[in-house]
């Protein structure tokens, strides 16, 4: 049984995550709520300016450093250990903006974020950040972190591509779909076209 809540927002939210006693929603105009229960939300401050051009479309957890990571259509990285208070890395001579970020945690922390020109950053503690592929030919829609198998998984135009270290991306199938997630388990679902 699900619950209409609101927000006290006018605008479109992307992405959501819960880890560290909070949820931290993210989405256009730079926004950030935060909430403890999922039903009363707090709007954050995220230093991103409040544009319709500016809009936060992913955030994540890094639990072995208890940070929370969001990145969307500008040249920032956002970080935050409490959900609360964000911090903006910015990057020099970046001409992309990020599409996702996920969290994988096996034999070493890793945090992939990928952009719009095909590039991808990655990071073991949040705040180095170093190219982990500059101009590869894989393209990115979105990004989750597959700890059941210990891997990354990213659905997009050309499939559903899976890779244990953000560096070698191998195609499984060749469904076209949006957005996946899935369980401790190893159970995958997947949405086509945003409505399915």
């Amino acid at each position: 049984t699900w619950i209409t809540r609101t927000s006290g927002i006018n605008t479109t939210l992307f992405s959501i995550c819960y880890d560290n006693n909070i949820f931290v929603a993210v989405g256009a105009n730079g926004i950030i709520l935060t909430s403890s229960d999922g039903e009363t939300w707090t709007t954050r401050t995220s230093g991103v300016e409040s544009l319709p051009s500016n809009s936060i479309v992913s955030v994540t957890y890094d639990s072995s450093f208890n940070l929370f990571v969001a990145v969307g259509t500008f040249t920032s990285i956002l970080t935050s250990s409490n959900g609360e208070t964000w911090t903006k890395i910015d990057f020099e001579n970046v001409d992309f903006s990020y599409k996702s970020c996920a969290y994988y945690c096996d034999d070493l922390s890793l945090i992939l974020v990928a952009g719009e020109s095909k590039q991808i950053y990655t990071s073991n503690n949040g705040v180095d950040w170093f190219v982990l592929q500059d101009g590869t030919k894989i393209e990115f829609n979105h990004m989750i972190s597959d700890e059941y198998n210990n891997r990354f998984i990213s659905p997009s135009k050309g499939g559903i591509k899976t890779s244990p270290d953000g560096i070698n991306w191998t195609i499984v199938s060749d469904i076209v779909t949006n957005y996946i997630s899935c369980n401790n388990e190893g159970l995958y679902v997947c949405t086509k076209e945003y409505w399915t």
